[in-house]
């Protein structure tokens, strides 16, 4: 059974962390696992194959499911041989430890940012890393922010929720509508601030003159015609144009710039077409989530709901992700939707909002000496009658006399605690009369 990423499904110590490094020199990718070089990591599809395989994409359970085959691939690309072995380890480790494992995917190579790392399948144990329950799968940026900066958790998260959605397409509100709701369960744990109908001057101001924790954007990405030298695709954050002139849409750098100064950890991006706005931001906050391709509106409430319920009942944020993923795909079984989501994760370890204090249940009120007399005398009679029960049904002959002796004197013992019992039980009752 894979096990939901929940407070109380795993030890409290850390997750245990592995990179796996990726870098290039010239055409050559160079891989680092636990400080050793491998050179022999190939690119296995392009990015316009993996694109029509998640917009195309129909669980078929009679042919070869193709996100297993593209995960199969991907993974043994990634693990082959001995570090296949050194995974493999880990996770016995972490098994046994009751523990949970961190994949970090450490790279800033656009000619792998396409390549879709939360598909990772393993075919020794038929299943998805990211939906394992045992493996919280990240990406993380080398030159972005700062990665050995270990963030207090909160005791309360500051969200900004931004809406654009123009037409109404995209039903925005509603979705906005939905977090609103949430926020007001949990009072203590989520002070939300909302801006509809965002345009460029309306965030920067708000951005400018407020500090928060968590910036939602409930809207799309935009696409550029052109690509970078490397291939890296050019998005956008689409906003209200405010005039003709407008076309309302802001550069992903100058949104980390503003996020940053506003003291933004997280940046959720729910929308479409908003993964590689994710690792751009990557670079100025510490954590960011984004959409590759298009992605169904209930994909995108589901995360949002999932995320945040997680996330108040004080679990990290690298778990929190890995439970809305495991839910987009209970929720949508066969879509292949929760690996759309795209998360990048820049500090050592996802610790974010502290644990809400224990719930203290109230005190019982105290017994009356005569009432814990009376229990007392039940638990007795219970005692005494399971022996002698024991006695009868026992291999040692009735004739004997020993067992007679002793069936006698059980016998005694219950019908006197049963006389005590009646005798406390009055007493009690004339107490308690007017």
């Amino acid at each position: 059974m894979i096990p939901i990423m929940t407070p109380g499904n795993f030890e409290s110590t850390g997750l245990e962390d592995v990179s796996v490094a990726l870098n290039a020199q010239g055409d050559t990718i160079f891989l680092n696992l636990l400080d050793k070089r491998y050179d022999d990591f190939r690119v296995p599809f392009s990015r316009t194959e993996v694109e029509q395989a998640l917009e195309d994409y129909a669980s078929n359970q009679i042919g070869v499911d193709p996100l297993v085959a593209f995960g199969s691939t991907l993974f043994n690309a990634l693990f082959s041989a001995e570090r296949g072995r050194v995974l493999w380890e880990l996770l016995g480790r972490v098994t046994r430890d009751n523990r949970a494992l961190r994949l970090r995917i450490l790279t800033n190579l656009e000619r792998t940012q396409h390549l879709p790392w939360e598909l990772l399948f393993d075919g020794s144990r038929n299943d998805f890393v990211a939906l394992s329950g045992r493996v919280a799968l990240v990406r993380t940026r080398p030159d972005g922010y700062n990665r050995h900066a270990t963030l207090a958790a909160l005791p309360h998260l500051r969200v900004l929720a931004v809406t654009a959605d123009p037409d109404g397409s995209l039903e925005a509100e509603a979705d906005l509508a939905a977090l609103q709701a949430l926020a007001q369960t949990q009072p203590q744990r989520l002070q939300l601030r909302t801006l509809p109908s965002a345009t460029k001057a309306s965030l920067k101001k708000v951005l400018a003159t407020e500090k928060f924790d968590v910036f939602v954007f409930f809207g799309t990405g935009a696409l550029r015609p052109d690509v970078s030298k490397a291939g890296g695709l050019r998005q956008e954050v689409q906003l209200i144009a405010e005039n003709e002139q407008d076309d309302g849409r802001l550069n992903r750098n100058k949104l980390g710039e503003y996020l940053w100064r506003a003291g933004v950890r997280l940046a959720l991006l729910n929308g479409n077409n908003s993964d590689w706005v994710a690792r751009s931001l990557a670079k100025h906050i510490p954590a960011s989530i984004g959409f590759r391709e298009t992605t169904r509106r209930e994909t995108r409430s589901v995360v949002i709901d999932g995320l945040f319920r997680a996330l108040v009942t004080g679990l990290p944020l690298d778990l929190a992700v890995t439970a809305a993923r495991q839910t987009i795909d209970r929720a949508q079984p066969g879509s292949g939707e929760w690996c759309k989501l795209i998360f990048y994760l820049q500090p050592p370890d996802g610790c974010f909002l502290l644990a809400p204090p224990p719930i203290e249940a109230p005190a019982r009120p105290a017994l009356p000496v005569l009432n814990r007399e009376l229990a007392k005398l039940m638990r007795l009679r219970e005692v005494y009658q399971a022996n002698l029960d024991a006695l009868e049904q026992s291999a040692m002959a009735p004739a004997q006399a020993d067992w007679r002796l002793q069936a006698d004197a059980l016998r005694e013992k219950v019908d006197a605690l049963a006389r005590q019992i009646d005798q406390a039980a009055g007493s009690l009752k004339q107490d308690a009369s007017p």
